[in-house]
């Protein structure tokens, strides 16, 4: 009898770690071996790491959470786009993402923040690993606990029939927030706008470094014959105030990226009406109206 137990114990400790790494691999939760169409979780860098490795684009758009609500599908160009951007990119994110994953697109747009240059806030960053897959650590990632439950969490939400947070082309999924966002009868901005001061614009200084970056994803296009197309995101009224108070030299920003980037648009102070801008967010606007600017003032200089 003790020994039947055993070997059950035996096979059982053999076999479901197997069963394990099987169902995280089949899974991805985190889009680390493909890009996962059916994801629930935010890993954004590796999602659109994987999908640009696994697709044939025509153009991509680039930039940070602003960006990401742009939907491919509704603006006015031809062919297959993808939405590479990812939440507090900076600029040297985007050169190595561009540099290491070397689409061969006909086109690249990116859209820029103030506080991508404010290294006092958000650390120069010299390597990442988030774009890349190794084959070393894919069997830990497979074996990890973290994974396991980022798995069936995923097969319960599929199961329960969750939206995802991505569409297929990378945008961000916002259904849920802007009905949160229609149930909201008046704007509430104080929570952002004292984060914004006490972080995205706190101590702020440009990052030298950071504009060299930007002239370097401009050589990189152009070495690949690829059209580079950025602008300055648009800002809402009281944001762009607090920018006034809080950035003094910082604002000559958008004047420097246009001597970097052939074709720039600095649309940071086009429209700052409320109306355009979630609610409880003056920071980010809605998604309708990221393919509204994009298809009349980006897509004209692609």
């Amino acid at each position: 009898m003790y020994l039947k137990y055993l070997k059950i114990m035996i096979v059982t400790f053999l076999v479901l770690p197997i069963i394990v790494i099987a169902i995280n691999y089949i899974v991805d939760p985190l889009s680390y071996i493909r890009g996962n169409k059916a994801s629930y979780f935010s890993s954004e860098r590796r999602l659109k790491a994987r999908l640009i490795e696994e697709g044939q684009y025509d153009g991509i758009v680039m930039g940070s959470s602003k960006a990401t609500y742009i939907h491919p599908e509704d603006l006015n160009l031809p062919g297959t786009i993808l939405n590479a951007s990812f939440s507090a990119a900076l600029p040297e994110e985007m050169l190595l993402f561009l540099k290491e994953k070397r689409p061969k697109v006909k086109w690249v747009a990116i859209g820029f923040d103030w506080f991508m240059f404010n290294e006092n806030t958000f650390p120069y960053v010299t390597n990442t690993s988030e774009f890349s897959k190794t084959f070393k650590d894919i069997l830990p990632y497979l074996s990890s606990k973290d994974t396991t439950l980022y798995s069936l969490r995923t097969i319960v939400k599929k199961l329960l029939d969750n939206p995802v947070i991505y569409t297929v082309y990378g945008a961000k999924v916002s259904k849920r927030q802007e009905k949160a966002d229609m149930a909201l009868k008046t704007y509430s901005y104080n929570s952002v706008l004292t984060g914004l001061s006490t972080t995205h614009f706190a101590r702020y200084e440009i990052s030298q470094r950071r504009i060299n970056d930007v002239a370097k994803i401009q050589q990189w296009a152009d070495e690949n014959n690829v059209l580079l197309v950025g602008w300055m995101n648009p800002y809402q009224k009281e944001v762009i105030s607090l920018l006034e108070k809080k950035l003094n030299d910082g604002l000559f920003l958008p004047s420097m990226l246009s001597k970097k980037i052939y074709k720039f648009n600095d649309l940071s102070r086009s429209y700052p009406s409320r109306e355009l801008y979630w609610k409880e967010d003056p920071y980010h606007y809605y998604p309708s109206f990221g393919a509204q600017f994009f298809n009349k003032h980006i897509v004209p200089l692609l």
